[in-house]
């Protein structure tokens, strides 16, 4: 706990501005930053309340960062993939309407995960899955995962 006062206090930008730091970090970043900043909260560097807002706030921004990702670069990919192949047009509508009825427990259940939520969100985004939508079931799931 010293070692952490003494780092603060040798770098007056950072103990200024913790939260800001922490609110980029984890947007960027996500699940080391929310542990890391749990670290901080667990020894009294960071408040808990603020924490945890700013935390749920980067995590709802990563996720549609995410989904933007797949929205504007992905679609046209997947538009690529399926040209002139009847067969895998068909096997992607069939992915569409599975993704219509069930992606709202795949976005949450890909929440709750450390290795699939960049790729379900990315996946979400190039299927043009309803933003509104989306939108709920990110906020859901990144205050599950905060906490």
């Amino acid at each position: 706990m010293e070692s952490v006062s003494s780092f603060l206090a040798n770098y007056p930008f950072i103990a200024d501005n913790k939260y800001l730091l922490i609110f980029i970090i984890a947007t960027l970043e996500g699940f080391s930053s929310i542990l890391f900043a749990g670290f901080l909260v667990s020894i009294n560097v960071l408040s808990l309340a603020p924490t945890f807002l700013i935390l749920f706030i980067s995590e709802n921004l990563n996720g549609f960062l995410w989904y933007s990702v797949g929205y504007w670069g992905g679609a046209r990919s997947l538009e690529w993939f399926v040209k002139g192949n009847v067969k895998k047009k068909r096997f992607l509508e069939k992915v569409k309407h599975y993704f219509d009825h069930y992606a709202g427990w795949a976005i949450l259940l890909a929440k709750m995960t450390f290795s699939v939520t960049i790729i379900t969100q990315i996946f979400v985004g190039s299927l043009k899955y309803n933003l509104k939508k989306f939108s709920v079931f990110n906020l859901m799931g990144s205050f599950v995962w905060v906490i």
